[in-house]
C-alpha cells in the first residue's frame, strides 16, 4: 500500500521484564497487584499522559496502565491512541484495549468540556470494525457496547 504508515503496537505479554522506571516505583508496584484503590491512586498521580507512557512500555506495565486509564480524570485524552492501536492489533489481542476504551467512555462525565473530541471521533469507525472482528466474543461485545455508549453521548450533545 503506497503511503501506508505502520503504527507501533506495544507487546502486552505479561511476562516481559518490567523496566526499572516502573519496577522501582512503589505505587506502580502496588498497582501491579490489580487492587482497584491502587489503580485509582495511580490514575490520579499519573494522569492520561503518564499512563499512556506506561501503556507504550507494554507487558505488565502496559496492562496495569490500561486498567488504570478509565479512572484518570483526563482519561479521554487516551481515546484516540487506544482506538488507533486497537484497529492495528491482531483481533485476538484487543481485549485489554477495549476494556480501557469502554471504561473511559462509560466513566461518569466530569463537569468540564471535552478534552479530545477528535480522539472520540476516531473511535467510532474503529469500534464499529472491532465489533465485527475482535476475538474472543467478549471483545466484540465490549466494542459494540463502547460504540453504543459513544453514540448515546453524541446524541446527548446534539
Amino acid at each position: 500500500m503506497p503511503g501506508a504508515t505502520t503504527v507501533p503496537v506495544p507487546d502486552f505479554s505479561p511476562n516481559l521484564p518490567v523496566p526499572s522506571r516502573w519496577a522501582e516505583d512503589p505505587l506502580w508496584q502496588q498497582a501491579f497487584r490489580g487492587d482497584p484503590l491502587d489503580l485509582a491512586r495511580l490514575a490520579q498521580r499519573e494522569g492520561a499522559v503518564g499512563l499512556l507512557e506506561g501503556m507504550e512500555a507494554g507487558g505488565k506495565v502496559g496492562l496495569v496502565a490500561l486498567s488504570a486509564l478509565p479512572q484518570a480524570d483526563d482519561g479521554e485524552l487516551a481515546l484516540g491512541r487506544l482506538c488507533t492501536l486497537a484497529e492495528h492489533m491482531r483481533p485476538d489481542r484487543t481485549l485489554p484495549l477495549l476494556q480501557a476504551i469502554r471504561g473511559i467512555l462509560a466513566a461518569p462525565e466530569r463537569p468540564a468540556e471535552r478534552l479530545d473530541g477528535a480522539g472520540r471521533a476516531r473511535c467510532g469507525p474503529a469500534l464499529e470494525a472491532l465489533a465485527n472482528r475482535a476475538e474472543p466474543a467478549q471483545a466484540r461485545d465490549l466494542a459494540a457496547s463502547a460504540r453504543a455508549v459513544l453514540n448515546d453521548q453524541r446524541h446527548d450533545h446534539d
